[in-house]
């Protein structure tokens, strides 16, 4: 890197090109020349226009160096953002949009890489893809249950239980924080309301060790 006038601001022609005329050098008596030289730079100058300070250095590095450096940062942008949670991934009247979804959760999903070291491609390229399967592309940040019936078989739902489907920041607390949202559909054999079997128990699963742990760490990925 290096700090320098700008080539573009003719408020730096004379001290730039001066020199040219002392003895010796290439306009030195040769003014009309000199004038021509200079006119002619003014043509191709633009930084008048740009609305910023004139006659002041500025830091320039090489724009190769810069791209090199950039790509280090693993801060994903927009556009690759969506290139993983692209629109064709979503329902056509998927409401929030597939746009908004993005902009909801580009800046945490940055900033929770940053915090817990998810930085080298291979594992950012694991932590997004598994996040991408168990979230439907951002449409679920949490499991939901649903309510039913519990046989000798296991949990018979009917309908989504409209507790669980709440967020975090409008329920006030996770869902099954409170005694009172116990609930038996994270520990019991699942069973949707066309009768299919979808899920087994979460209770003793994937590092739950009982029935309280079922519902706090629902199935492989925690919600909390």
């Amino acid at each position: 890197m290096c700090e320098a006038p700008s080539q573009w601001d003719t408020s730096t022609n004379e001290a730039r090109y001066g020199g040219l005329k002392n003895p010796g050098e290439f306009y030195h008596g040769k003014e009309a020349g000199y004038a021509k030289f200079i006119n002619f730079l003014k043509s191709l100058q633009f930084w008048d226009s740009t609305g910023l300070p004139t006659g002041e250095a500025l830091w320039f590095f090489h724009p190769l160096a810069f791209i090199e450096h950039f790509r280090k940062c693993g801060w994903l942008s927009e556009s690759e953002f969506k290139q993983i949670y692209s629109d064709d991934r979503y329902a056509r009247s998927r409401q929030p949009s597939p746009a908004e979804l993005r902009a909801k959760y580009l800046k945490p999903i940055n900033l929770a890489v940053r915090k817990f070291g998810l930085t080298s491609s291979t594992r950012l390229a694991h932590f997004l893809g598994q996040g991408a399967v168990e979230s439907a592309w951002l449409a679920s940040m949490q499991e939901t249950s649903m309510l039913g019936r519990v046989d000798a078989t296991g949990f018979h739902g009917a309908a989504k239980n409209p507790a669980s489907i709440l967020q975090e920041s409008t329920l006030g607390h996770w869902y099954g924080q409170i005694p009172s949202e116990d609930d038996a559909w994270f520990r019991s054999v699942k069973f949707n309301s066309h009768g299919v079997r979808i899920a087994g128990s979460y209770d003793w699963k994937n590092g739950n060790c009982d029935r309280e742990d079922s519902q706090n760490f629902e199935g492989v990925v925690s919600s909390n």
